[in-house]
């Protein structure tokens, strides 16, 4: 997936190596102050990139990354969801696409068509003809149900949404939509970004952030579409795991300043304030997340040699656990599917681990039972409260 241009220098050869200590980068976009670069922010870019780097290591040799990253990916769109206000639960999400029902339709339908839209827009830059990042997010748009105010109608808020006139309504719409699009092009502009602000990668990021922050019309959509573009640049990024990457949580933990910063940008200032905060909360989210990766390793260590010194244990069993990290909400057929296997077998695969508490019913039916690895779901679903990151120190 090529980088937008807007995020690349126009000429890498043309880097001055000279200290960008104390220098300031004018911006694109709508921002009244530059980008200051000085020593506080290139302390904050190492740490923060060593950070992501130690990230990277403690996923390629913990854990199978086949799969799993979607694990992740889940965990960080509902994480983003609950930014909104909207009360997803990752273990609805995964019951969903275990059964194919769920109690909260409202949150997992919000979290599917994130993660639609996502997809969407990862094959719209990764195909050479159209690799444009204007392009990726307006056709993402179409799939993600976006709040009443922007894009037209959002049909999971039509509660909140006035109707009465819908030819008022589609033709606000429409300019809207054109206001956005246009505001979009401007980030395919090739002079956008100088070099040295180029030679940060995570700065490059973090200013198409504010751009697509300070574009969005209605304050009230809290910064979803940036949420959702920051994961696809950093996925060309060198050394970066952007999939096991949750900045959302980290913007949980503070979301005060979170707020504050996309007000400020929304009304056109305070980049500088945003690139500071950006980066740390890069910093947060990867440090986070590395120990969320020790941690899923040791879950499964210990309920590995739990399961080897079980009378009752056999390889069937074992090949399930192997499993649960990818498929954490699991049902009997499922099972026999994945394991290729009887129904018969997988029930008594099911039935010791839930006798072993690592698998807990969740359904609370008689029959069309679901099971969910619960220490792992607990995990991952409030890892912003347990895996709180250390303090850093600024230059």
């Amino acid at each position: 997936m090529a980088i937008p241009h807007d995020l690349r220098s126009r000429n890498a050869a043309s880097a001055s190596t000279s200290s960008p200590h104390d220098k300031t980068h004018r911006a694109p976009g709508p921002f009244d102050a530059p980008v200051r670069i000085d020593a506080d922010v290139e302390h904050r870019h190492a740490s923060t990139m060593d950070a992501l780097a130690q990230l990277a290591v403690a996923a390629r040799v913990s854990l199978p990354l086949q799969g799993l990253v979607h694990v992740f990916e889940l965990s960080e769109v509902v994480a983003s969801i609950r930014l909104e206000g909207v009360p997803a639960r990752l273990v609805d999400v995964f019951e969903f696409e275990t059964t194919g029902h769920v109690d909260d339709e409202h949150g997992v339908t919000m979290v599917r068509n994130h993660v639609k839209a996502w997809s969407h827009a990862r094959r719209v830059l990764a195909d050479p003809r159209d690799a444009s990042l204007a392009s990726a997010l307006a056709r993402a748009h179409e799939q993600m149900a976006p709040p009443p105010g922007l894009m037209g109608n959002d049909p999971l808020e039509a509660d909140a949404t006035d109707v009465s006139d819908e030819s008022a309504d589609t033709s606000a719409a429409d300019s809207r939509r054109f206001e956005f699009q246009a505001s979009l092009a401007a980030l395919e502009d090739p002079d956008a970004v100088d070099t040295e602000v180029a030679s940060l990668p995570l700065l490059r990021v973090a200013i198409a952030a504010a751009r697509i922050h300070a574009m969005e019309l209605d304050p009230g959509r809290r910064g979803r579409l940036a949420r959702l573009v920051v994961p696809l640049l950093l996925d060309d990024t060198e050394h970066i795991e952007a999939g096991f990457l949750r900045p959302s949580l980290a913007l949980a933990d503070r979301e005060a300043e979170y707020r504050a910063a996309l007000e400020a940008l929304h009304n056109g200032n305070g980049l500088d304030e945003w690139t500071r905060f950006f980066l740390d909360i890069m910093h947060d989210a990867a440090e986070a997340s590395t120990r969320v990766v020790a941690d899923l390793q040791a879950i499964l260590t210990r309920d590995r040699a739990r399961l080897l010194g079980h009378a009752r244990s056999t390889v069937t069993v074992l090949a399930l656990l192997d499993r649960l990290l990818e498929y954490p909400v699991v049902s009997v057929p499922e099972v026999a599917e994945m394991l290729d296997t009887t129904d018969t077998t997988a029930r008594k695969a099911v039935d010791l681990l839930a006798a072993l508490d690592i698998l807990r019913e969740t359904s609370g039916k008689a029959r069309n039972r679901v099971y969910a690895y619960h220490d792992v779901i607990h995990l991952l679903d409030t890892a912003s409260d347990d895996h709180r990151p250390t303090k850093r120190r600024t230059t």
